[in-house]
């Protein structure tokens, strides 16, 4: 498949640093001591929130680690990072919040094309389930096997936005914090327009094609080995500009609409069928009505 085809991108591991905003910031979770509770994921479901306005506000805070890409990034489900999560902190507790699969994956492919993807969005949805990422029941049953119930707390995104005190009074409480403060519950990372989006990929798709064809090999032969590769200054404008289109012309004018992906609605059968089996499992695991919560559900 030539670089300008292929779609599937792989999220690059490394280290899992330390996203609260804080002394402890940025410190890498083997290196990290006196954990208590490690924030696990998963992404675009209120983790930046977390990180940036809830954990920092209190004192419990140089006890807890957090990083949502620990759920996996892109295309990884995150199963196989449990027992090495055991390894690392055998006695920590897992705070992990999920999201309805319909929705986190309408968001998630906004990480997808930042990161450079050309896919659309129902390829990238079929991808996504063939990975089996976002099968929470399988995830949440992992941490418990290892690390026991009683150290597992699973949150519901959908609490942050319908209730979001409760939500974070629950999380704080789970932590260890004694009483809850006063929290800004704005949002910290809006999803970018569908719009944006469809406009991502094409963008995408032309810096694979400059790389390709070999234009950013000139343009550091002649700007220097030191400056930054014509395709990716071109990405970089675009993110910029698009933001900034979304904030003062697209969301203004169409308040609470373009937030479903192109090709969203022909795709969510799949993303329905795929996950409402470990779904019904996940519910009976836990004891919650996650039919209630939007999450799809299968009644066989």
């Amino acid at each position: 498949m030539s670089v300008l085809s292929k779609g599937y991108i792989e999220g690059r591991r490394g280290g899992w640093h330390n996203r609260i905003v804080g002394p402890g910031g940025g410190v890498l979770l083997s290196d990290a001591k006196n954990i208590k509770v490690i924030h696990v994921g998963c992404h675009r479901s209120g983790s930046a929130f977390l990180q940036t306005k809830v954990f920092p506000k209190y004192a419990i805070c140089k006890h807890i680690f957090s990083d949502d890409t620990i759920c996996g990034r892109l295309f990884d489900n995150g199963l196989d990072h449990i027992s090495e999560i055991k390894r690392l902190h055998p006695n920590a507790s897992i705070l992990i919040v999920i999201r309805n699969q319909e929705s986190i994956i309408n968001a998630a492919y906004r990480t997808y094309m930042k990161a450079g993807g050309t896919w659309s969005f129902p390829n990238y949805a079929k991808r996504i389930i063939a990975e089996r990422k976002y099968d929470y029941y399988k995830l949440v049953k992992g941490y418990i096997d290892l690390f026991g119930r009683n150290k597992c707390s699973v949150h519901f995104f959908e609490n942050l936005t319908n209730i979001p005190e409760t939500f974070v009074y629950n999380v704080i409480k789970f932590v260890g914090a004694k009483n809850l403060v006063s929290h800004d519950y704005s949002l910290v990372k809006p999803s970018p327009s569908s719009l944006t989006n469809w406009g991502y990929s094409k963008i995408n798709f032309l810096a694979r094609l400059l790389m390709a064809v070999g234009v950013d090999k000139v343009w550091q032969r002649i700007f220097g080995h030191s400056s930054t590769p014509l395709s990716q200054q071109i990405r970089m404008q675009y993110q910029l500009w698009s933001a900034t289109m979304d904030a003062k012309l697209i969301f203004p004018l169409f308040p609470g609409k373009l937030k479903l992906q192109v090709g969203y609605r022909r795709t969510l059968p799949l993303i329905q069928k795929a996950y409402g089996d470990g779904n019904a499992k996940l519910a009976t695991l836990l004891n919650v009505n996650l039919e209630k919560l939007g999450y799809p559900i299968s009644n066989s």
